[in-house]
């Protein structure tokens, strides 16, 4: 099927060309929902009818939706489907993404017992020494090897030097390369919490959000090769496939059995710096790209 391109989008392609295309968002990841728009007015013009399409804008992805049922929404509104394409920023190597790390912020509370240090210090329990023994437990579980981290990136407590704290608190961040991996990620810092190393102190465990990983599918291989063939019908240079760190909404549609390609936005880099930038012309490649091999699902 031959996927026409709609003259407004010519006239949107030659500004932004002429113009170029820096700063924030313009890589990580604003033309992506311009990317999806042109694919679905591709597919429109085409007359495409063999699936239904639905096009889902995501606003608090960079929050993992702290504040808001997203995931949920998500997994309804790709309930069934066949395939699924992001357009997540991709990397100028011409590559997409089949597999992603999930991600989860947990919070750690300890509560202790305050007390004058100098007076009766055998009166109090040190929630900060106890929250030090939960964050050296804590990074033990890392393995890069095997794409496990576990990073207390915040940490807070205590009220005077002189006192001995009765509270204390560190922010996590985890990433893990498969759901189970995260399942046992979170298993485990719960058990710690469950048992405190400092007696008269208890931890409480939050799991303030969490994010799927990505994994790869039965189903990803078989997209892959489709895109790779739109390519070529296309003429232009084939894609690879790779494996990412960053989480991504694409997590929630693997983790519904949804095989889904990822990182097919707007090529470049420099994503959340003063000099990111995003190469224009990969744009309306890859959303030809990918409206093409949506005309070619069986």
């Amino acid at each position: 099927m031959e996927i026409p391109v709609d003259a407004t989008l010519t006239l949107v392609e030659d500004f932004l060309t002429s113009h170029g295309l820096t700063g924030p968002g313009s890589n990580d990841m604003k033309p992506g929902v311009v990317m999806a728009i042109a694919t679905l007015l591709a597919l429109k013009e085409a007359d495409y009818q063999a699936h239904p399409v639905r096009l889902i804008l995501v606003t608090d992805e960079k929050i993992l939706h702290k504040n808001a049922p997203t995931k949920e929404t998500i997994a309804l509104l790709s309930k069934g489907a066949v395939a699924g394409f992001n357009f997540e920023s991709a990397d100028p190597d011409n590559s997409v993404v089949t597999g992603r790390k999930g991600g989860a912020i947990v919070d750690l509370t300890v509560t202790g017992i305050a007390a004058h240090s100098g007076k009766e210090p055998e009166k109090g329990r040190s929630a900060v020494l106890e929250l030090a023994h939960q964050i050296i437990k804590a990074e033990a579980l890392t393995d890069q090897a095997a794409g496990k981290l576990v990073n207390c990136g915040l940490i807070s407590g205590g009220t005077s030097e002189n006192i001995i704290p009765d509270h204390a608190h560190t922010g996590i961040a985890v990433r893990f390369t498969t759901k189970q991996q995260g399942d046992e990620l979170l298993a485990a810092l719960q058990e710690q919490a469950a048992h405190p190393t400092v007696a008269g102190t208890t931890v409480e465990m939050k799991v303030a959000t969490k994010i799927d990983s990505m994994d790869t599918l039965p189903g990803t291989a078989a997209l892959l090769e489709k895109l790779q063939a739109s390519a070529r019908l296309l003429h232009q240079p084939v894609p690879h496939g790779k494996q990412t760190g960053g989480a991504s909404d694409a997590g929630v549609l693997t983790a519904h059995n949804v095989p889904t390609l990822c990182g097919l936005g707007i090529m470049g880099g420099g994503a959340h710096t003063t000099h990111e930038y995003g190469l224009v012309s990969s744009m309306f490649d890859r959303a030809a790209l990918v409206a093409t091999t949506i005309a070619h699902l069986d």
